[in-house]
């Protein structure tokens, strides 16, 4: 007898839990329906998989609350996907902020956390500074084209308002990123000039790859044969609220992105800044000289939207690893950094930084291209210092 009303209790207890949990996932199914993707076939390459996960504006950004390993370096993301720690959107009394934007080589390739540019630059700062605390912010993403970082600055990096921002520019695929809709085997948004001379984003939402882990995940599971006979009674989960909610979605939007809390908005950040977006991609550049000279007008973009609310912006140019230890910077290096210093954009150039240094390669840099912690050093010092003057 007593095992029975145990029985009973344990049916009662779960039938009401499962009413519990319907409920809740009949308010969650209120809320907007989740944007329909198309699925191409791609992959994501290396990193992104571990880090980052598909996002209907810049391609993929960086999974929040994740902590692993990568190369032997322990890499942490924030709950909004940034890497490093935890940052309010306002800045308390005397901080000033410095916000790094870019692609691998801002967000730390295969270096700890503590190894950073924006850690060191923080560091630094701090450890010669009285009055004024100051707080590094990383919105760097590994694989990311001027465009990307761009469009996450001004809808996530201007809600920190910070009084710093640091884009590096990373010599190695800038450019080839930056004019394409498609890099490291993801689709990803996509600028071009209209006749007038204003800019359009094109290929919004961007299609999402069929190798994240995160892809929908009615295309993982069978959700239509959620049919069981127990002791002679059909039951059919296919109508749930629970599986509802979950079958349209992917993985991480799902689960992990309710853990995260940037709810920045990029849609309302584009039209304000840039007040054209498209869904089709447009037509893909066909001259390299062309490619050089949106990723120019894109930075002299994010220059403008710093200054025009009071910021300084300074730009970080990374050299070929072929270029320091050949001695000679290649054309399009030259070239970039010449229509940076005719725009009147603050260049800190790597390539002498690292001569004046007497640095050897094999100090400076370390696998594709990236900076080794030490070089991340030297290029902390110079920002710094850069900081100071201003």
């Amino acid at each position: 007898m007593k095992h029975l009303q145990n029985m009973i209790l344990f049916s009662c207890a779960l039938a009401f839990s499962a009413i519990l949990v319907e409920g809740l996932f009949y308010f969650l199914n209120r809320g907007p329906a989740p944007p329909e993707i198309q699925v191409v076939e791609g992959s994501p390459n290396a990193e992104r998989l571990d880090f980052f996960h598909y996002h209907p504006v810049y391609g993929y950004s960086g999974l929040p609350n994740v902590s692993k390993q990568f190369y032997g370096k322990v890499i942490t993301h924030n709950s909004k996907g940034m890497r490093g720690p935890e940052i309010e959107y306002e800045a308390g009394d005397n901080v000033s902020r410095v916000a790094f934007i870019g692609d691998s080589q801002t967000w730390g390739w295969a270096v700890n956390d503590y190894e950073t540019i924006p850690f060191f630059t923080n560091q630094i700062l701090n450890n010669n500074s009285k009055k004024v605390a100051y707080e590094a912010l990383n919105f760097g993403a590994t694989g990311y084209g001027i465009d990307q970082s761009y469009l996450r600055f001004i809808s996530e990096g201007l809600r920190y308002k910070p009084d710093y921002v640091v884009l590096t520019y990373f010599a190695d695929n800038d450019i080839w990123e930056t004019g394409a809709a498609e890099a490291w085997g993801v689709e990803k948004p996509f600028f071009f000039e209209k006749d007038d001379g204003s800019f359009c984003v094109s290929n919004i939402p961007p299609k999402r790859a069929s190798g994240w882990p995160s892809d929908n995940l009615e295309k993982k599971f069978d959700f239509d044969s959620l049919h069981f006979n127990v002791a002679g009674i059909e039951l059919n989960f296919t109508d749930t609220q629970v599986v509802q909610y979950f079958k349209n979605r992917s993985l991480n939007t799902s689960l992990f992105g309710s853990w995260g809390s940037d709810n920045s908005e990029p849609l309302k950040a584009i039209n304000k800044h840039i007040g054209c977006v498209q869904n089709e991609p447009a037509p893909e550049i066909a001259h390299w000289e062309d490619k050089v000279q949106l990723a120019i007008k894109l930075i002299d973009r994010i220059r403008a939207a710093v200054e025009e609310r009071g910021g300084k912006f300074m730009v970080v140019t990374k050299p070929l690893e072929k270029d320091f230890r050949n001695h000679s910077m290649e054309y399009n290096y030259r070239t970039v950094l010449s229509q940076l210093n005719e725009l009147g954009i603050e260049v800190i150039d790597l390539y002498h930084v690292f001569e004046n240094a007497d640095a050897s390669p094999e100090s400076l840099y370390q696998g594709a291209g990236h900076l080794t912690p030490y070089g991340n050093q030297l290029v902390a010092k110079n920002v710094a210092t850069r900081i100071r003057r201003y």
